[in-house]
Order: structure tokens, then sequence, then C-alpha cells
């Protein structure tokens, strides 16, 4: 009989423990905003058969703040009709969660996840029409950039470090560790494998993987795609959707190409079967890729682990993970033969009453036995602990002359404050780097006409980021104040 395993899933949660509010939507968008907004992301929206620009960094811009609208109109179901219409269940399924999960006026895009802005996206193409014929190409450039935003310049990959002792002997008591996430933080932590749900940074897309047959027969051919080396992060495995159920389906499907072709490369191998045989069996357009895959001993596929992750016995910790999302992940719970899970959820500041309270309204989407616990008890017991934020002070003086340049929406002084301390470190660095490019762009550096010119452009300048609920005010300040700095 098979002992009980104690397995861990760990989802983004981790990640904004260790590292800080720069793991966040909001700041992962902002980040991604600042970007897009320098042009960097132009590269990853080259069509590969034409080599033409399908969408600029000013068009994501415009996109992002289209979205909020776009996302009321989904969330009133005002596009039940046009989902119908398209025929995809699962863009269907996802719009009626979505119109579930949002009853509330949307009033900024932080409040939006991150699949759903993938659904959102699609919901805009539809309707437009005219550029959804390149849907899949426009998809992969959308997702390389929310890779690279999340990447956070490599700092997602440095987490580790900033954990001790009393973490590493945590999670290496588990038999198995699970992850949602793209970085390595646990396995450079502890040094054990960590199986990722959704691939990860580090693990070459299929397609481009020279130890893949798929990938090695397309740079043989010339038709394998060319990252520039800041975006290398991003020809990888990761998988992200508007979908829980297309994640699991494209994961499984991945999968079981792997698994099928490992045994049958171990037949070859061993004489038990002819590749000649098996080539009979399989399309023509297969024949090269099952021929040197078998030859230079290659992988097909890759391999997600969700086998592994629904076979699991025994007890179930959970830490980090939204209940609201993913529910493929609850499903795979279900079929497995775990015997009990224990849930660490997020509540925040909230008392012990409080906490009582909400836990006994919680209901998660799980057959088995589960238990709530709040996930700062773990927090406290390997010492992991949000790092700090930065406090700021702030004049009279220098509150007028901000509210000066953005006269049309004054800001109190509480409340920019307030604001300033909310900006996380690196997410802070890309937003003053996007300043410095935008303000060497001619149109600031002309002399203007009148005065009321001179206040325009600045404000125009301020609003870069407004889309994300950044006041201009505050995009004024870092931007000064590291003038003042590099000075």
């Amino acid at each position: 009989m098979d002992r009980n395993y104690n397995s861990i899933l760990i989802g983004n949660g981790l990640d904004i423990q260790v590292g800080g509010d720069d793991y966040l939507n909001k700041w992962i968008i902002i980040r991604l905003l600042a970007k897009a907004k320098m042009g960097k992301y132009d590269m990853l929206f080259m069509d590969s058969q034409t080599n033409k620009l399908l969408i600029t960094g000013n068009e994501i811009i415009e996109l992002f703040r289209n979205m909020v609208a776009i996302a009321n109109k989904a969330r009133k179901n005002e596009y039940k009709d046009l989902a119908e219409t398209y025929d995809d269940k699962d863009l269907i399924d996802a719009l009626k969660d979505f119109v579930q999960n949002h009853p509330g006026e949307i009033k900024s895009i932080e409040e939006i996840g991150m699949e759903d802005w993938l659904l959102v996206f699609l919901l805009f193409l539809i309707e437009q029409k005219d550029i959804l014929d390149n849907y899949d190409s426009i998809k992969q450039g959308f997702e390389r950039m929310i890779f690279d935003a999340i990447y956070c310049e490599g700092k997602i990959q440095e987490l580790y470090s900033k954990m001790g002792k009393l973490a590493k002997r945590y999670f290496s008591n588990f038999d198995n560790i699970f992850t949602l996430n793209y970085d390595h933080t646990i396995e450079k932590l502890t040094y054990r494998t960590v199986f990722h749900l959704h691939g990860d940074f580090k693990t070459k897309n299929h397609s481009e993987n020279s130890q893949n047959a798929h990938g090695y027969l397309r740079l043989q051919k010339g038709q394998n795609i060319w990252f520039p080396p800041q975006f290398e992060h991003c020809n990888c495995s990761a998988i992200l959707d508007f979908s829980g159920n297309r994640k699991y389906k494209y994961a499984t499907n991945m999968t079981k190409a792997f698994l099928e072709f490992e045994k049958l490369k171990e037949a070859v191998k061993r004489n038990e079967v002819k590749l000649k045989d098996i080539l009979e069996k399989v399309p023509v357009e297969q024949h090269q890729l099952f021929n040197i895959g078998v030859e230079k001993n290659l992988q097909c596929g890759h391999d997600y682990h969700f086998q592994d992750f629904e076979q699991m016995t025994g007890t179930l910790v959970i830490i980090g993970l939204a209940p609201q999302n993913d529910s493929h992940i609850f499903s795979c719970i279900n079929k497995s033969n775990i015997s009990s899970v224990i849930f660490y959820h997020y509540f925040g500041i909230k008392s012990d009453a409080e906490i009582e309270a909400e836990i006994k309204k919680i209901s998660l989407p799980i057959n088995k036995p589960y238990v709530i616990e709040n996930v700062k008890k773990i927090w406290n017991e390997i010492k992991v602990f949000r790092p700090s934020k930065q406090n700021y002070d702030l004049s009279e003086k220098q509150l007028k002359l901000l509210n000066a340049l953005c006269s049309q929406k004054p800001i109190e002084m509480d409340n920019i404050l307030l604001q300033l301390g909310s900006i996380p470190t690196y997410t802070r660095r890309a937003i003053l780097e996007m300043m410095n490019f935008e303000i060497s762009k001619s149109k600031y550096n002309t002399t203007s006409k009148t005065v009321k010119e001179f206040y325009t452009s600045f404000i125009e300048f301020g609003k870069t980021l407004e889309v994300a609920a950044l006041n201009p005010q505050a995009l004024h300040y870092i931007y000064i104040t590291g003038l003042q700095s590099n000075k």
C-alpha cells in the first residue's frame, strides 16, 4: 500500500510576500505600460511571415486605455451575443465567470485580473474584426509582454536570496512541490525538483528549443524566431490564457506528446518496435519529426506534470493562490486521491474576529475535506515578511507646484503621499525610465507659444500612466526627484 505523501501547491502570493508589491497585478501592468510607451515591445509584435509590425507601443497603450470600458461592457453581459457568434465554449464560459466575479463597476485596469486582460483583449479584436485574423500572432506578443513585466528585469529570479533557513526547511519537508509560478525561487532555495504546472522562465518554448524535435526542425529550416537577449526569458514554456480549461488542455496535450514520444524512443531503442512501422501509422508531415526525434534523442512536447498532480495522495497544502482563480486546478484536486487540503488564505490586516467570520463564508470548489487558515501563520513561522515601503516627505510648496502642473485634477497631501508610498521599488525605476524617455521627445522641448500650451504639454506628460490609476502629480514627483537624484 502506497504511503501518504505531503504535497504543496504554491501561487503568486509567495512572490508578493517575499518580493513585495512589484509582483502585484497593478504594478506588473504599470511596468508593462511604461515599456510599451517607450516602444520596447514593438519587436514582440512583428509578423514572422511578413516582418511587418502588427501593433505599436502607442496602440498598446490605447488598447489598455479602452480596456476598462470594454471590461464594464463585458460585466454587463453586453458581449454575450458576440461571444456566442464567435462560437468558442471557453470564451462563453470565461465571459460568464467574468460577469459573476465583477458585480460592481470597474474603475481602473488594476481591478482586472491578468488572465482577464486576455479575455478583454479577445473581445476587443472580435468587435473590431479588422485584425482578428492576426489574433494568434498578436496574442503571442501580448503574452510575452506580460511575461517580461512579471520577470521584472530578472529580479523575480533572485527572490530566493530573501528567504532564510526556516523557509528552506519548511519547503524541503514536502514530498512533492508544485507551483503555478514561472520563477525558480523554490528550487534555488531548496535544491529540490519543483513541478511548474504552468511552465517556467528557464525552459525554452518547444517550438524554439533545439533540444525538442519541433524546435530542432524549425531551426534547420530557418523558421525559428529570433529573440533579442533582453527578451530571451519570454521564449519560454510559460502558459497564459483567459481560460483555465484552455491552459489545462494545452498543458495535458503537450504532456501526452512528451510521454508517448519518450515511450516510443525507448521501445525503438530496445528493438521492441521498428520506427518504419510507426511511421506508417502517422501522417506524412510528421515523418521528419519522428525520424529526427528518435535519431537525435530529442524531446517532443513538454511535461507540465498535471498527471503527477492528479495522482497525489495524502495532504495538500496550498499557499498563495486566490480561490476564485484557476478553476482547473481545483478540478485536478477533485480527480486526485488527496485525503485532505489545507488552504492558506490571505486576509490582509483584518482582525481575528473578522477573519473567523470570513472563513465561515468561504466555500472552495473542492470535494475533499479541507480547512482554511490564515497564511500569516506560515509567514510568521518561516520568518518571511513583506519588504517595508518607502516613506515620503512633501511640503505644501511642492504640493502647490504639482497641482499647478495638473490644475484640472488637484490632489490632497494625504492622497499623493499614499500613492507615492504605494509605488514599489522596481516599478518606480521603470516609471522614471519611461518619464525620461518621454520628456526627451521634441514636443516637450520646443518653445510653447503660450503659457496654456506649456501647461497642457506637462498635463499630457503626467497622464501617461493614468490608465492604471496613477495620478499625474505622482508621475511628476517621480520625474522631478529622479532628476535631483541624478544631479
